[in-house]
This record gives C-alpha cells, structure tokens and sequence, in this order.
C-alpha cells in the first residue's frame, strides 16, 4: 500500500436554486488543468490508438446513419468548458462514480465535482475539469476521443480533454449512460422514472447502503438512442425494447440492450432486437420489468452484467453476475439471494451488486460489497471466465466501501473507484482510486496531490 493516502473529498458550498442535488467540491485542488488552451499531452488522432472500454476492451469503429421514429435537437457549443463552482443538495453525490483507461498509462475518472485524467497509470492525477454537476460516466474511444454523462448535460472532447464541450441531449430526457464504437457513432439510455443518483431503495437512517452514491441506470422507462455525429444529434430508436437500461455495442452492428430485466441482441445497428436472455424468468419477475441489468461488453463477442433486483432481505440487496460468450446467451454465473439463480450457484462477491469490467476473450472482473464487513473486506473485486473459471478469486480492496466503477486493461491490471471506507464505516463525502497489477491480490491507493 501506498505510504500516502490522500482521498478525494466533498464539501459543502452553497445551494443552486431548483435543484435537488448534493455534489461538493473536490478537496486539494492540487495541479489544475484549464479546461481548454491547457498544457498537455498532444492530440492523438482517433484512428492511431484503439478503443478500450471501461473495462479496457477493443472495439471497432464505423459510422451509421441516424435512424428512428423521432429526431432530436442539438445544443452544440463551441466554446470550451470552463471550471464551475461544485453545487451542493439534499442528496450526496458520489466523490468518484466512473473510471476508464485507454492504455496502460492513459485514464479518466469522473464524479461530484468534475473529471480527473492521468497520463502515468494513475500515479499523478489531475482535474481537467470542475463542473456544477455530477459527472457519472466517461466514455472513450481513444487518447484523444471521449465523452462525459453529467447531470443534466452530455460533454465531449475531442483532444483528449484539454478541451470539453457541451453537446446535444435527445429530446426523450437526459442521457443516463452512453457507449461509444467510434468518434461518431453512439448509443445511449435517456429518460426514465429512477433518480439519475442512488436507485431509491436505501435502507431508512442507512443511506450509505445500496449503491446510494452511484449513478444507476432508469429500471423504467428509458429510451435506446443512437447518435451519427459524436453526440451532437439524438435519435430516438423506435424498434427498441421498453425500458431500456443500459447498451453496449462491439461493433457498429453487434451490440446489447439490458432493458425491462432481458437481456436483446442486435446484428444490424439496433434497429432491430432478440431476447436472448431473462435472468429472472424463473422467480416470475420477468417479464415484468423489475430486474435492472447494467452490462459492460468487449472483444469479439463479450459481455457481463450485474443483475439486481432492487429488493432487500436480512442485510442484502440481492443481484447476480451473469456473463456470456459469444452474444447469444447470458447465465448467472454468481448470486446472493438472486430468485431464480440455481441453488448450488457461487456465491458473489459481496452482498450489494457492485459492477463489472469485460477485459475481452472471454475474461472479465467484477466487484460487489457487503456493508456489514469491515475493510479490507468490504468491497471485493474478482476476475473469472464468461463460463465461470475463477482466474483471481475475490479479495478485499483496502480502504474502499462501495465500488462505483472498475477498469480492467488485463487479468492483471486495473483500477477500482468508489466510496472511501474507514474501520468499517462509509465515507460518502471521500473518494478513492486504487489500482492492482496481479489481478487485485494487492492494490496501491493512488493519490492525488495537494498544493
């Protein structure tokens, strides 16, 4: 572990009229990166360096024509975004919610206050940018090409950060979550009935439990999106199933829609989907939509979710880690109190859903919680086979309680985000970054530095 630990905090300012959220200021301001006309690494075209997702996996680009019932308008800027005071509510925000590396030095992480980069594999970070929202999402599809999911607004740059801009919003709500195959080509969940923050199902007096710090996908409601221009223009994908929750596309062509519980598959861009999987068919909740599936996809054919149910039982939210390969299916490959889930299924790790990483060919990393353990074993983090292999078993994470984004480059290497833990105790207002090299036998706490 590293001799110094210095978190990522929130604190209070002041109240933005007609909002109800609560975000504070990232403490340690440290070195600050202007959001645009910065110095900084340079520009690297699209084309040189290959996507890896949140979970560190290729995927191919393309463009695609706009298709749909209904168009949508476009609140493109030119101007770069500039540094905003952080705005406090009534709801705590996650210090960080969302990680992603592009390369084994090159990174992003995102959450109440802004959006944090790396170019040294995390041993330095720095802020590109303070924002007045909650920024629960990066997405990038090279060094130089990504994209961040605010609170009310999608950004994007082009030049690798130095520069963010505001972009287009569909006109079916705001983006919760998007997904990237190219510097043009899109897809993304809007709209929905669930809070863009915590999932509404917090133990009463425990709001430190059950994810009530992440940003979550809409259980209902949500719309499949496709943008053809890098997310300037929305349209709305009329031939998709209801209640999108999250997508995630391969390729132009070949992506997944977690969506009323299901799990579909598309081969033609979206325009057309197949149920392939319902995790939840065999306790009878399905098909009636209230399962929520969040996936993460990678290369050739992918994919791995967290499956949860939104219930509470005895100190557990149950879910399940479903994964598959090949796109055709998806089984439970892990659960805790999952309905449905065959009895002699493994045990995930942790009694709260966490979220996944898809590394690619067949091999993925997951992490879970359970808020009655103390650190180090609060959060865990694995990495197994789409058919169930455990490669790295489960091991505690120090000083991290609820894991809210995880980055995995191989089955050796990556970066975990989430709620800071201290003694066994939540610490909503602190973030923490750490990373392991040996498939998170050990892990080193990255900091950011003060001055």
């Amino acid at each position: 572990m590293s001799a110094s630990r210095v978190r990522f905090r929130l604190s209070p300012t002041r109240r933005r009229p007609g909002r109800g959220w609560a975000v504070g200021v990232l403490a340690g301001v440290g070195l600050v990166l202007a959001a645009c006309g910065s110095s900084g690494p340079a520009r690297t075209a699209s084309s040189s360096t290959p996507r890896q997702s949140s979970a560190g996996t290729s995927a191919a680009g393309g463009t695609s024509s706009a298709r749909g019932s209904s168009s949508t308008p476009s609140s493109t800027t030119a101007a770069c975004l500039r540094d905003a005071e952080p705005t406090p509510s009534s709801l705590t925000a996650p210090a960080l919610a969302s990680v992603q590396f592009v390369s084994t030095s090159t990174g992003w992480a995102a959450g109440a206050a802004g959006i944090l980069a790396t170019t040294n594999g995390g041993t330095l970070w720095r802020t590109q940018l303070s924002t007045s929202q909650v920024v629960g999402q990066v997405d990038f599809v090279s060094a130089a090409d990504g994209w961040a999911v605010a609170e009310d607004e999608l950004l994007g740059t082009t030049d690798g950060g130095r520069c963010w801009q505001a972009l287009g919003e569909p006109s079916v709500g705001h983006l919760r979550t998007v997904h990237f195959v190219s510097p043009t080509l899109g897809f993304g969940v809007a709209g929905g009935t669930a809070p863009l923050l915590g999932q509404g199902e917090t133990p009463p007096g425990d709001e430190g439990f059950g994810q009530a710090f992440a940003p979550v996908p809409p259980r209902q409601g949500g719309k499949l999106v496709m943008t053809s221009d890098g997310g300037r223009h929305w349209t709305v994908l009329s031939g998709a199933p209801a209640n999108a929750q999250s997508v995630c596309f391969v390729s132009p062509t070949l992506g997944w829609l977690g969506a009323g519980g299901g799990l579909y598959r598309s081969t033609d861009g979206g325009t057309s989907w197949t149920l392939v999987a319902d995790p939840g068919a065999a306790s009878g909740r399905a098909p009636a939509g209230t399962d929520l599936v969040d996936l993460d996809c990678g290369a050739p054919t992918e994919l791995a979710a967290v499956v949860n149910t939104g219930g509470a039982a005895a100190g557990n939210q149950p879910w399940a880690l479903a994964a598959g390969s090949g796109g055709t299916s998806l089984g439970v490959l892990q659960a805790d109190m999952f309905d449905g889930a065959p009895l002699d299924t493994p045990v995930s790790p942790g009694s709260y859903p966490g979220v996944v990483s898809v590394i690619g060919n067949g091999v993925f990393a997951a992490a879970g919680w359970t808020p009655a353990a103390s650190a180090p074993e609060m959060a865990k983090v694995e990495v197994l086979r789409t058919d169930g292999t455990v490669l790295q078993p489960a091991r505690g994470v120090p000083s991290l309680g609820d894991p809210t984004g995880l980055a995995f480059l191989s089955g050796q290497e990556g970066w975990v985000v989430g709620v800071a833990a201290t003694g066994g105790s939540l610490q909503p207002s602190q973030g923490v970054i750490e990373k392991t090299t040996d498939g998170g036998a050990s892990w080193v706490l990255q900091d950011r530095p003060e001055g």
